[in-house]
C-alpha cells in the first residue's frame, strides 16, 4: 500500500474593519501627481484614494493632509467615489462644484477647512490614500490518501 500526503495551503486577506468601525487609516503622500496617477499609486501601494463618507472621516482626512490641498477619491461621473463606496455625504465649498466640463476630480482645500473643490484632473497635487485594516488568514489543509496499487501478476506495492 502506498501512502500519499498532499498539503494544500491557502492565504487570503480578511477585512477586519467589519468588526472595527474606525479601521480606516489615511496616508498622506507628499508627491504631486495628477488625479489618475494618484489613484493608480494608491491602488498599487494602499487601497485607493480616500473616500469621505461622513463628517468624522472628513476631519480625519483633513487632519492627515499636512496643511496643503490634496486629491481625494471623488470624481465626476455623477460624482462618485473611486473605490465604489456608497455615500451621499458631500462637503463642497459653497461655490462648488461649478459644473465646468473640464473639472471632473475633487480636491480638499485646507484654506476652506477641508471643503471640496472640483478641479481639472490633470493638475498635480499631493494626495491621501486610505488603507483598510487587513489581517492574514492561513488555511492549511492536509489531504492524505491511501492508494492500493495491484500489479498485473498479483503483486502489491
Amino acid at each position: 500500500m502506498l501512502f500519499l500526503c498532499f498539503l494544500f495551503c491557502s492565504l487570503f486577506y480578511a477585512n477586519s474593519s467589519k468588526n472595527k468601525p474606525n479601521a480606516e487609516r489615511y496616508v498622506f503622500i507628499n508627491e504631486t501627481k495628477t488625479w489618475c496617477e494618484a489613484q493608480r499609486y494608491c491602488r498599487e501601494h494602499h487601497t485607493d484614494l480616500a473616500s469621505v463618507r461622513n463628517e468624522t472621516e472628513r476631519w480625519q482626512v483633513h487632519d492627515a493632509g499636512s496643511g496643503v490641498n490634496f486629491w481625494i477619491g471623488l470624481f465626476k461621473d455623477s460624482w462618485k467615489w473611486s473605490d465604489q463606496s456608497n455615500s451621499s455625504f458631500r462637503c463642497w465649498n459653497f461655490t462648488q462644484p461649478d459644473n465646468n466640463d473640464l473639472t471632473k476630480c475633487a480636491a480638499a482645500s485646507v484654506k476652506d477647512q477641508g471643503q471640496w473643490h472640483d478641479i481639472k484632473c490633470d493638475e498635480q497635487y499631493p494626495f491621501i490614500c486610505h488603507e483598510s485594516e487587513l489581517y492574514l488568514i492561513y488555511s492549511i489543509l492536509y489531504q492524505c490518501v491511501y492508494v492500493l496499487i495491484t500489479l498485473k501478476y498479483g503483486l502489491s506495492l
